[in-house]
C-alpha cells in the first residue's frame, strides 16, 4: 500500500483509529481509489487512466487481504503472486485488446513505483537503526 499511496503508516494523517490500512479500504468500499493513489503515479487525463485505477483497485484490495488481523485467514505468497499475475494479465488484456496479455507494461510507470519501493526501504532501514 505504502508503495502506490506514498504514504509511510507513521505519517502525520495517521492518528486515532485511521491508519494507512483503514484509509486504504475506506477508498475501496466508497470506490474512490484515487484519492489514495500518489499524484506522482498517475493523471486523470492520461491514458487508459480506468483501466490503471481498476488495476490498483485490484491491488489495494489484494493488499487488504495481506494484512488481515489473523495470519491463518492471510493468503500465502503464491496465492499473492498469482492473483498479480492474473491482475497484470487482465490490466495488459485491457489495454492492448490482448487476451493473452503479452504486452509490455511500461504504461505502469515502473520507474516511478521502483522511486516509491526506494524510498520506503530507505525509511525502514532508517527505523530500524533507530530502534
Amino acid at each position: 500500500m505504502e508503495t502506490f499511496t506514498g504514504k509511510k503508516p507513521t505519517d502525520e494523517m495517521f492518528y486515532g483509529e485511521m491508519s494507512l490500512k483503514n484509509w486504504v479500504e475506506e477508498s475501496l468500499v466508497q470506490n474512490h481509489i484515487a484519492r489514495v493513489i500518489d499524484p506522482c503515479l498517475m493523471e486523470n487525463e492520461e491514458e487508459y487512466f480506468d483501466a490503471k485505477i481498476t488495476c490498483l483497485s485490484l491491488i489495494m484490495r489484494l493488499a487488504q487481504l495481506c494484512c488481515l488481523e489473523s495470519p491463518a485467514h492471510r493468503l500465502n505468497m503464491k496465492q499473492v503472486v498469482d492473483m498479480l499475475k492474473d491482475i497484470k494479465q487482465s490490466f495488459v488484456a485491457s489495454i492492448s485488446g490482448d487476451i493473452h496479455g503479452k504486452f509490455n507494461l511500461e504504461i505502469l510507470r515502473t520507474d516511478r513505483i521502483r522511486n516509491n519501493m526506494e524510498k520506503f526501504a530507505k525509511w525502514r532501514r532508517e527505523s530500524l537503526l533507530d530502534a
